[in-house]
């Protein structure tokens, strides 16, 4: 069991450190991005009251987006109130109609999230949100860092955003199968507890470990931080694994059932992610592991049997070894006792035995000469 546990929170470490490194890497190459002077220049003369449309603005999204087209939603340029002026995908916008008018302010994200960007505007850091869903139910996670007059490197003048489908997560979680032994998996879980990740039951996506409250359910939903679905269908029942969950700064490892094993208990191993208030739990069936143990008891009981049959034998043939000369000479006695006092015992060893046979015929020979 400790070797399990060391094993499953070596791979949860592992499994954690990769989605940091997913979440910093692209937060410092968003950062890196918003330094080309196209976007700076567009920016900034949005800010000097020049709306007039770039191409080349637009190129240079799509071409940011190429890098990773299966997970990148969308590129973005946002000015200092949140309006959306340039989008790739471009977003069909009618005639006389400006994309600020199309597009929502902060991409329609809740106020939470559009807070975060407003402080990465004040503080000039990049800003990560959590998994939120689209009226679609497409869970999203959106990147935004400042971009700065093309003059003033101190002068924010709006974001520049990429928008991530969420799914790139069960990716990264899926990888991570068997990495800490047979059977074992990990599950990535945010600050609701919501599952972001699961590395063998898809089914879980986006539903939390155990139910919430009605007033709880309807708030994230409110919010974009849950799919909108029935109430009855928004968990997996799991509350022990929750509770165990909430306490895994004082409990990193603990013992608890998962949908993806049915009644099998697992063992867990629980670490936390840096960037964001999440965290990875590594499960592996108890029965897996701990059959190892199961295994060298079964062969230590064979072994240990063949060793008692062994012995058995072997004392039973030294039994008859060392009884044999003595219930021989014992009949012998009995015939010389019955009067027949010609019969000699055989000496066939230097032992006891052999002496007591030399005494005992010394004997019989005395008293046939005194007859």
């Amino acid at each position: 069991t400790q070797a399990a546990n060391s094993s499953l929170l070596m791979t949860g470490s592992q499994t954690a450190n990769q989605i940091d490194t997913f979440l910093e890497s692209t937060k410092e190459n968003l950062i890196a991005e918003a330094q080309f002077t196209g976007l700076r220049e567009y920016l900034t003369n949005i800010e000097n009251g020049d709306f007039a449309f770039s191409g080349d603005v637009a190129v240079t999204l799509a071409t940011l987006a190429s890098k990773d087209p299966t997970h990148i939603l969308s590129y973005a340029l946002l000015d200092r109130d949140g309006g959306v002026h340039v989008t790739f995908p471009v977003t069909p916008v009618p005639q006389g109609v400006d994309t600020v008018d199309v597009v929502p302010a902060f991409m329609g994200v809740n106020f939470t999230v559009e807070d975060g960007m407003r402080t990465s505007l004040i503080s000039g850091l990049p800003y990560v949100s959590p998994v939120l869903f689209d009226e679609n139910e497409q869970a999203k996670i959106f990147f935004v860092t400042p971009v700065y007059d093309i003059l003033d490197h101190s002068s924010p003048v709006g974001l520049l955003l990429v928008e991530y489908d969420a799914i790139i997560l069960q990716r990264l979680m899926e990888n991570q199968n068997e990495l800490a032994g047979i059977d074992s998996f990990g599950v990535l879980f945010d600050e609701n507890q919501l599952h972001i990740a699961h590395g063998t039951d898809p089914s879980t996506l986006y539903k939390t470990v155990a139910p919430l409250s009605i007033e709880e359910f309807e708030r994230l939903i409110d919010d974009g931080r849950l799919p909108n679905l029935p109430y009855e269908e928004h968990s997996t029942d799991l509350p022990d694994l929750s509770e165990k969950l909430s306490n895994t700064r004082v409990e990193p490892f603990f013992t608890a059932i998962d949908v993806a094993t049915g009644d099998r208990i697992n063992q867990v191993a629980v670490a936390k992610i840096d960037t964001i208030p999440w965290q990875v739990g590594f499960f592996q069936p108890r029965d897996v592991f701990l059959s190892i143990a199961n295994q060298q008891t079964r062969n230590a009981i064979l072994f240990l049997g063949i060793i008692a049959i062994i012995i058995t034998v072997l004392s039973y043939g030294a039994t008859r070894l060392i009884s044999s000369p003595i219930i021989q000479l014992t009949e012998l006695v009995e015939h010389v006792a019955a009067g027949n006092l010609t019969l000699q015992v055989p000496v066939l060893t230097k032992d006891e035995i052999g002496r007591l046979a030399t005494s005992f015929n010394a004997m019989t020979s005395q008293i046939r000469s005194l007859l």
